[in-house]
């Protein structure tokens, strides 16, 4: 590289420095993402699962739960465990399992509204568990 009177490489030498770091950086990338492999997330089906609950009398009813077996079956799960809680207005929580919950665990948790009494909707917490 040439050096100007100041003693700074010009715009050819950093253009070119600049072209060798991206480059040794693109070949770095590209091995790592090489090795990487791509399984499919074993919950992705649960999209596919629409649970209904509600909460009459301080109670927490899931409504949906006899699609369960069904569900198990077509995705090739040998459990279920789902459980719908409802923070700050009671302490106790629905839960119910369908299968052996005895493997592989993988699970996955989300909010949604449920109806209450009056007429009002609160939030709940669902939990799935499902064993593979």
């Amino acid at each position: 590289m040439r050096f100007g009177r100041r003693g700074d490489m010009g715009f050819m030498e950093a253009m070119l420095s600049m072209m060798a770091v991206v480059l040794v950086l693109m070949a770095y990338l590209g091995s790592v993402a090489s090795t990487i492999t791509v399984t499919g997330d074993p919950v992705d089906p649960l999209e596919d699962l629409s649970l209904e609950a509600s909460m009459v009398e301080g109670t927490v009813i899931l409504e949906s739960s006899d699609d369960l077996p069904g569900f198990i079956a077509r995705n090739g799960y040998s459990g279920i465990c789902v459980t719908v809680s409802v923070p700050f207005f009671s302490s106790d929580y629905y839960e119910v399992i369908v299968g052996s919950m005895e493997g592989d665990l993988h699970t996955r948790s989300w909010t949604g509204l449920i109806p209450a009494d009056g007429g009002r909707s609160i939030v709940a917490v669902y939990g799935v568990t499902v064993c593979r």
